[in-house]
């Protein structure tokens, strides 16, 4: 289990009483996890991926502007993802083939009459993937 408590990100295996730190001085904006590894989206758009075992590579980047608020693993070898972001974007990141908004989702009509409950800018903050593997 992936643990985020600023500025910290933790890990807590089975059977353990205390948690492990994995990164120091990092602010976690999302991270999901599948069997195969685990997903962290830090500030400045840096992006880690945690394999089982604990081991982090870190040397991913999305080169995005908007606050990451969710990411979802679509495939981790190679790595692909979504993230959605402030500003109610999706967008597709592959280390191989960088990062690239979801146009169709961009473009839906319906997205003027998007609003929250407290009157703030809407945002894409959960993203599931579904029983049949389907993407929602």
């Amino acid at each position: 289990m992936l643990l985020s408590t600023p500025p910290r990100l933790l890990r807590l295996d089975a059977g353990d009483a205390t948690p492990a730190a994995l990164m120091d001085d990092v602010r976690v904006e999302a991270l999901a996890a599948a069997d195969e590894a685990a997903v962290v989206c830090l500030a400045g758009g840096e992006i880690a991926a945690i394999a089982p075992d604990g081991a982090i590579n870190a040397g991913y980047h999305a080169d995005i502007d908007l606050a990451v608020e969710s990411v979802l693993i679509l495939a981790v070898d190679p790595l692909e993802l979504l993230l959605g972001t402030a500003g109610a974007r999706i967008f597709r990141f592959a280390p191989d083939h960088g990062i690239a908004p979801l146009d169709g989702f961009d473009r839906l009509d319906c997205r003027s009459s998007w609003y929250t409950p407290w009157g703030g800018p809407p945002a894409v903050r959960s993203l599931v993937r579904g029983g049949d593997h389907g993407d929602h």
